[in-house]
C-alpha cells in the first residue's frame, strides 16, 4: 500500500473531523458577509429614515465579529491540526520528511479555506436579504433597500484569506518541531501541568480587586485622566483575571487543604478539578472575557432602547426646539404646523452670546431670568448684581458639581458682575448644539443694561415648541432642518467657534426635538442591540462548541480513570456526582465572574450620571438569560458526559 493510498483511507476515517473544520470555517465567513452587507449599503446611508450617526453603530459588532472569527477559526484549526499528530508520526514513520507534511498541511488547509470562503460568501449571498430585511423590520425603517456592494466581497476574501494564511503559517513553524516518537505517542502522553503557586495566586486575586477598585472610585474624579485610567485598569484586570483563573483550581486546594475532613471527603472532585482548571484556562478566560463584553454592551444598548422615550422628554423639555436668526417664525411655524398636528404651545427665549474680543473660541451664553422662567415654566429669580450658573446636566457628585462651577467662573468674562448667587444643576431647555450646557443667568434690569453697553454681545432667539402629537413630528422636524439649512447665517465670530468645535453650520444650527433622540436610540440602540444579541448567540454556540471538544478529545483518558477507580470500590453514583461537580465549576465559574466584572464596569460608568436602577435592571436581565441557558447547557452535557464516561 502506498503513501498515498494510505492518506486516502485516513482521510475518510476522519471525514466527520475535516467537515467539523470546514463547515466551522464557513460559518465564520457567511455571518460576517451578512453583516458587511449592512456595513456597505449605500442605501442605508442616504436614507433620511435612518438617523444621523446610526450607520457608523454598525461598524462595532462588525469588528467585535471579525475578532471573534480570528479565535474561532484559529482554535478550530489548532484543534484540527492537534488531531492529526498521530498521522503526521505515521507518514513520518513511512519516510515522509517534515517538508512533506508542510506540503500536505498546506495543500490540505489551502483547499479547505477556498473552499470554506466559497461556500459561506454563496450562503452569505443567500441569507444576507433575509437578514437584512429582518434587521430593518425590527428598528421600523422601509425605505431602504437591500443592496449587494463589491466591497462586502472584497473584504470578507481579503480578511478571511489573511486570517487562515496566519493560522497555517504558525502551524508550519510548529511543524519544525516534530519528533516522530512523540507524534505516535501524544494520546499516551500525560500532559503537565505548571507546578501550582498560592501565593502568585493570592497576589493576582488581590492584584484584581484593587484595579477594580481603583476603576470604580477613581473614574470620573479628574475627567481629562479618565481614558488612561480606563486603559491601565482595563489591561491590569485582564492579566490579573488570567493568571487568577489559571492558579484558581490551586488555591481553592490549597485553602481546603488546611481543612482535613473537607479536603479528604472531596479528594477525587478538587484534585481532578485542579488538572481540568489548568487545561481549559484559556476557554474559560476566553468566556470570562466574552460575557464581561456581552453583558455591559447589551445591558447598555437594552437600556437606551427601552428608554427611548423616557430619554426624549429628559432631554428635551418642549417637543420642538431651534434657534430663529435668518427667516420669520410664522414661515418657520407654517412648515412644523399641519391640520393633523397642530403646535399647541409656543414659548421664546433670548439669549445673549458674549465673546471675548481677544478670541473668538470662547463665548459666555447668557439669559434673563424673567425669559426663562417663563421657558422652564419655574420661578427662577436672581438678584441685582448677582449671577446664577445653570449647568443642565444631571451631576449627583459634590466634587463634580464644584469642579464644573470653578471651571465655569474660571472662563467667565469681565460682564461688571462678580458675585455668584448660587448653581442650579438641572434640565430647563432642550438640549441644543447652539448652546452649551452651562448658562448664565442675570437679573433681567442687569440682562438689558449689559446688553446694551456692550458691542461684543450677538442675540439670537431660540423658539420652544409643543405639537398634539410629538411622535408624529418626524417630518416636520425634517422640512424644519431644510428650511434652517437655508436661511441661518453665522457671523464671523460663529465661524471661528464652529471650527473649533469640528462641526458643520447645519450641525451647529440643528433642532433639539423629541423626535430626533427618541428614532435616534430606537434606531440606534434596536439595530446594536440585534447585531450584538446575534453575535452573542454566536459566541455562545462557539464556546458550547470548544468546551465541548475541548472535554470529548480526553473522554477516552477520563474513561479509563473512572474505569479504574470503578474497580476499587467507588459506584456509579459516586462518579456521577464527581462528574457533575467538576462541570457545574467549569460551566458556571466564568459566567458568574464575568457577569460581576462587567457589573463593576456599569457601576463605573454610571456612577455620577444620574441614571437609575433600571441600567442595572437591564444589565441583570441578560445576566439572567445567559446563566439560564447555561443551566440547559450544563444538563444537557452532565448527562451525555457522565453516560459516555460510564458507557455499560
Amino acid at each position: 500500500m502506498t503513501i498515498k493510498q494510505i492518506a486516502v483511507k485516513i482521510f475518510k476515517s476522519n471525514l466527520k473531523r475535516y467537515l467539523f473544520y470546514f463547515l466551522c470555517n464557513s460559518f465564520a465567513v457567511m455571518v460576517f458577509f451578512m453583516f458587511s452587507t449592512l456595513l456597505f449599503n449605500e442605501s442605508l446611508h442616504r436614507s433620511k429614515e435612518i438617523e444621523e450617526g446610526i450607520n457608523e453603530a454598525v461598524m462595532i459588532p462588525t469588528v467585535a465579529l471579525l475578532i471573534f472569527s480570528i479565535f474561532f477559526i484559529s482554535y478550530a484549526h489548532s484543534t484540527f491540526i492537534k488531531g492529526r499528530k498521530k498521522e503526521f508520526g505515521l507518514f513520518m514513520t513511512l519516510g515522509m520528511s517534515t517538508r512533506d507534511i508542510r506540503k500536505i498541511i498546506l495543500v490540505e488547509n489551502s483547499i479547505i479555506a477556498s473552499a470554506s470562503i466559497c461556500l459561506g460568501i454563496i450562503a452569505g449571498t443567500l441569507f444576507s436579504r433575509f437578514f437584512f430585511l429582518i434587521i430593518m423590520s425590527l428598528i421600523g425603517v422601509k425605505s431602504v433597500s437591500f443592496e449587494l456592494n463589491v466591497n462586502s466581497y472584497l473584504y470578507s476574501i481579503g480578511l478571511f484569506s489573511v486570517i487562515f494564511a496566519i493560522a497555517v503559517a504558525v502551524t508550519m513553524v510548529v511543524t519544525s518541531k516534530f519528533e516522530i516518537v512523540k507524534l505516535l505517542k501524544e494520546e499516551r502522553t500525560s500532559k503537565k501541568n505548571k507546578r501550582a503557586n498560592p501565593v502568585l495566586a493570592a497576589i493576582a486575586f488581590i492584584a484584581l480587586l484593587a484595579s477594580l477598585y481603583i476603576l470604580y472610585a477613581y473614574f470620573g474624579t479628574v475627567p481629562e485622566n479618565d481614558g488612561q485610567l480606563l486603559l491601565f485598569c482595563t489591561i491590569s484586570i485582564m492579566i490579573t483575571l488570567y493568571i487568577t483563573i489559571s492558579q484558581l483550581g490551586s488555591f481553592c486546594l490549597n485553602i481546603i487543604k488546611r481543612r482535613p475532613s473537607s479536603y479528604y471527603r472531596h479528594l477525587l472532585l478538587l484534585t481532578n478539578l485542579d488538572y481540568k482548571f489548568k487545561q481549559v484556562k484559556k476557554i474559560i478566560y476566553l468566556i470570562t472575557v466574552m460575557v464581561i463584553v456581552t453583558i455591559f454592551y447589551i445591558g447598555f444598548v437594552l437600556y437606551i432602547f427601552l428608554g427611548a422615550e423616557k430619554a426624549a422628554t429628559d432631554l428635551h423639555p418642549y417637543d420642538i426646539a431651534f434657534v430663529q436668526t435668518g427667516v420669520s417664525f410664522d414661515k418657520l411655524s407654517a412648515v412644523v404646523a399641519t391640520k393633523e398636528n397642530p403646535i399647541t404651545e409656543h414659548k421664546t427665549l433670548e439669549v445673549s452670546n458674549y465673546f471675548d474680543s481677544a478670541n473668538y473660541n470662547f463665548r459666555t451664553v447668557i439669559v434673563a431670568d424673567d425669559q426663562l422662567s417663563a421657558v422652564a415654566n419655574k420661578p427662577i429669580q436672581v438678584e441685582k448684581g448677582s449671577y446664577l450658573i445653570l449647568v443642565q446636566l444631571n451631576l449627583q457628585g459634590k466634587a463634580e458639581q464644584n469642579r464644573m462651577i470653578a471651571d465655569i467662573q474660571q472662563d467667565l468674562p469681565n460682564i461688571g458682575i462678580d458675585k455668584l448667587q448660587s448653581a442650579m444643576f438641572e434640565r430647563l431647555i432642550n438640549d441644543l448644539k447652539y448652546i452649551d450646557n452651562s448658562l448664565i443667568v442675570l437679573n433681567s434690569a442687569d440682562y438689558q443694561q449689559l446688553k446694551s453697553n456692550t458691542s461684543e454681545v450677538q442675540t439670537a432667539e431660540i423658539q420652544f415648541l409643543n405639537m398634539k402629537d410629538w411622535k408624529n413630528s418626524k417630518d416636520a422636524v425634517i422640512k424644519l432642518e431644510e428650511k434652517l439649512s437655508a436661511a441661518n447665517k453665522v457671523t464671523p465670530e460663529f465661524e471661528q467657534l464652529i471650527q473649533r468645535r469640528l462641526m458643520t453650520e447645519q450641525e451647529f444650527f440643528q433642532p433639539g426635538s423629541k423626535i430626533g433622540l427618541y428614532d435616534y436610540n430606537k434606531q440606534g440602540g434596536g439595530l446594536i442591540l440585534y447585531l450584538v444579541t446575534f453575535i452573542s448567540v454566536l459566541f455562545f454556540i462557539a464556546t458550547v462548541i470548544i468546551l465541548l471538544l475541548r472535554l470529548f478529545s480526553e473522554l477516552e483518558d477520563e474513561r479509563k480513570n473512572y474505569k479504574k477507580l470503578f474497580k476499587i470500590g467507588i459506584t456509579e453514583k459516586e462518579i456521577r456526582k464527581i462528574i457533575a461537580g467538576e462541570l457545574k465549576i467549569l460551566f458556571f465559574a466564568a459566567p458568574i465572574l464575568g457577569i460581576v466584572i462587567s457589573l463593576v464596569y456599569t457601576s463605573t460608568f454610571f456612577k455620577e450620571s444620574g441614571m437609575d436602577l433600571e441600567i442595572y435592571r437591564s444589565s441583570l436581565s441578560i445576566s439572567s438569560v445567559y446563566l439560564l441557558f447555561q443551566l440547559i447547557y450544563y444538563f444537557i452535557v452532565k448527562r451525555k458526559y457522565a453516560n459516555q464516561i460510564i458507557g455499560d
